[in-house]
């Protein structure tokens, strides 16, 4: 079997803009359901699962596990709907450099294109969908059920595995992300990070975190530029 390139990408501040409308829709959900937003205001989403957000935010205010898992089917219905129409009203936008390196990635028979995201796959699926992203990406990892993100890219590496037959190794898988929880999931797994300054997370703070590159925007690298970092 070839050896394999897996690049695993960030969605929220990597690949799109951050929508600050979401933290509100979050909120209206959780309170259509469960009647309660726990402690939302200046609570980061940051590198977080959107399960583990939901977990945070009621756990803070009382509810138990049982609870929380007897709504979170009907809180994430009512999420993806208001999401689905927050995005029809261009809230996010794709990033500097984004659709010009995932074109150069692709070109290569060498690459596996993958996410390694905290959002819940419905999530992923409406926002990459509405920005023309969506077939970028054949494998992933997602929020669903997630509550330490450190478990995504070893769950991402098995699906390509799976999927491709093609051997891939850490050494060989290059996360790309925004926050210092993606290179941290990077630095866990011995998996090549590049941080990415376009969410909320500065270059200080990425280099702090021990990315391996670190860019202002992804317009500042290529593809051969990346597939180098991990040969």
């Amino acid at each position: 079997m070839a050896i394999a390139t897996l690049v695993l990408f960030d969605i929220d501040g990597t690949l799109l803009s951050i929508a600050e409308r979401e933290l509100n829709i979050f909120g209206q959900a959780l309170e259509k359901v469960f009647g309660d937003i726990g402690p939302l205001d200046g609570y980061s989403f940051a590198g977080k699962t959107d399960h583990q957000i939901v977990v945070d935010l009621l756990s803070r205010v009382g509810k138990n596990a049982s609870e929380i898992e007897a709504g979170l089917p009907a809180m994430q219905e009512h999420y993806f709907d208001i999401l689905d129409g927050m995005l029809a009203q261009s809230s996010m936008a794709v990033l500097p450099g984004v659709v010009e390196l995932l074109n150069g990635l692709a070109a290569s028979r060498s690459v596996i294109l993958g996410l390694q995201t905290g959002n819940w796959r419905r999530a992923a699926e409406i926002k990459l969908t509405r920005y023309g992203l969506g077939h970028y990406f054949d494998v992933g990892a997602f929020g669903d059920g997630q509550l330490d993100r450190l478990g995504l890219p070893p769950l991402a590496c098995r699906r390509a595995v799976e999927a491709t037959g093609e051997t891939i190794g850490a050494e060989n898988t290059v996360i790309i992300g925004d926050t210092a929880l993606d290179v941290a999931c990077a630095r866990s797994s011995g998996m090549v990070s590049i941080g990415v300054a376009t969410g909320s997370t500065g270059r200080d703070e990425l280099e702090e975190a021990g990315a391996d590159l670190v860019v202002s925007t992804l317009a500042e690298i290529d593809a051969d530029e990346l597939l180098d970092l991990a040969r």
